[in-house]
């Protein structure tokens, strides 16, 4: 006995699923998608941190070296994702700059290794100790210094960008000073220059995101982060918070 078409037809459909009503649909905010990548990146350092370097190559370990630094970087930008998303809530601990400019530089520390071209970091000797979030602090002069490279990239040699502490004009906060000598930022762009929706911003998209966040952090921890052009030219990025004593 052969099928009628019809109920040929409605066999080989596939069951039609009505949609939930959008009340009853999950939504899963932004933020909590970019706190996911942060802490995928963070597992991707943290397994790449945790390979044996006794029986690697000379090209392994470097190349082992450079991913870490690229997860740790890719860490920044979504940390500044999820800053941007929602008001970071930075824990008050007792935090080393100089620590957290070390950990900084040892983010770039495998290309200074490999071709001589990173940012000149300079850690400080003595304790430079603010109250803040050592890990939002981290991330965001991470970012900033990530950001200048992207301003002087393909135009000038990367070791132009140098971090170091800044001028101590006051006891009451403390001053990382990230600059670079290379490329000339119109006084027209400071007011947008940590605008995260500004297209056209001279560090690029990721840039623009980095900087944004980093004043956002700062600006959580009652610090300031603020951009003033360089009399021999290029521009200084203060980021200061408050000081420990």
């Amino acid at each position: 006995m052969r099928a009628e078409p019809h109920y040929v037809e409605a066999l080989a459909r596939p069951p039609r699923v009505e949609a939930p009503p959008v009340s009853e649909r999950q939504v899963v905010p932004g933020a909590a998608v970019s706190a996911a990548i942060v802490q995928a990146v963070e597992a991707v350092h943290e397994a790449l941190a945790a390979l044996p370097a006794r029986g690697q190559s000379l090209r392994e370990r470097v190349a082992v070296e450079l991913a870490r630094a690229e997860a740790l970087r890719a860490r920044w930008l979504a940390e500044a994702v999820v800053v941007l998303q929602q008001e970071p809530l930075p824990a008050l601990d007792l935090v080393d700059l100089g620590r957290v400019l070390a950990a900084v530089a040892a983010a770039f520390g495998p290309e200074q290794r490999l071709t001589g071209g990173a940012p000149a970091i300079n850690v400080p000797d003595g304790a430079f100790q603010v109250f803040g979030d050592e890990r939002l602090l981290t991330a965001a002069i991470g970012g900033l210094v990530h950001a200048m490279r992207g301003l002087v990239d393909d135009r000038a040699d990367p070791n132009r960008v140098i971090v170091r502490m800044g001028p101590r004009h006051d006891t009451a906060t403390r001053t990382i000073e990230v600059m670079q000598t290379a490329v000339r930022v119109p006084a027209s762009a400071h007011a947008r220059f940590f605008d995260a929706d500004w297209a056209a911003h001279p560090a690029g998209p990721a840039g623009a995101v980095l900087l944004a966040a980093a004043r956002r952090i700062a600006l959580a921890q009652g610090g300031t982060l603020d951009v003033r052009a360089n009399e021999g030219g290029g521009c200084s990025l203060l980021f200061s918070v408050p000081a420990a004593g």
